[in-house]
């Protein structure tokens, strides 16, 4: 999954719009728009942490999805063993 799709899938399940997101995140509503149709390839890791903030998701994910990083192992919480 590339990037932009990913935080396509997790914005419609938050029920985000572009511009609510883009607000929660301080940036611009066209940089969550280039990022979500591919158009920014090299997004900045201080964009991805301000939209892993906004999206209530690790840091950690977004690089991976960006290709900053080659392994990235979900941590899920909230299951009993």
């Amino acid at each position: 999954m590339k990037l932009g799709d990913h935080i396509i899938s997790i914005r419609y399940r938050r029920g985000l719009s572009q511009r609510k997101l883009a607000s929660w995140a301080g940036i611009s509503n066209s940089t969550v728009h280039r990022i979500e149709k591919g158009t920014i390839k090299n997004v900045k890791p201080q964009v991805l942490r301000k939209l892993a903030e906004a999206l209530n998701i690790s840091y950690q994910e977004l690089l991976y999805y960006a290709g900053y990083l080659d392994e990235f192992e979900p941590i899920i919480t909230g299951q009993k063993e």
